[in-house]
């Protein structure tokens, strides 16, 4: 399998700062605002958050680093997703398939069998949701 690639132009990138006293973010994982400060950004914990970015190095409690939120971005998968499918989040702020409902963070652009592995997601309006 090829190595997994990002396409970035000059607006897809926003520095976030890891406000948690003592926990990094993991790279490429799905982050969202947590609107305690103007670019504070935490993991994502559950599909029906608005979700913001994808990590693209890790993040050091109390740092700031960088988040992608448009372009093709790589998230850390969750689980099987196939090409093509609408993209969420899950528990851990890595990449599922998105259900009705779901906040949604872009499509998948690749497929991928199992979790663990590097998803590539076109990064769309971040506060799309699957129709319920």
């Amino acid at each position: 399998m090829p190595e997994a690639t990002r396409i970035v132009g000059d607006k897809d990138v926003i520095a976030g700062f890891n406000g948690h006293a003592s926990v990094a973010i993991p790279e490429k994982r799905i982050v969202l605002g947590t609107g305690a400060g103007e670019d504070e950004v935490t993991i994502a914990s559950a599909a029906s958050q608005a979700l913001l970015g994808v990590t693209l190095k890790a993040i050091a409690a109390q740092t700031r680093g960088d988040v992608q939120k448009g372009g093709k971005g790589i998230a850390t998968s969750g689980a099987a997703v196939t090409k093509g499918t609408r993209v969420t989040a899950d528990a851990a702020g890595k990449a599922v398939a998105a259900v009705g409902g779901d906040a949604v963070i872009g499509t998948a652009a690749t497929t991928v069998g199992a979790a663990d592995l590097d998803l590539e997601i076109w990064l769309g309006e971040t506060s799309a949701r699957m129709p319920g």
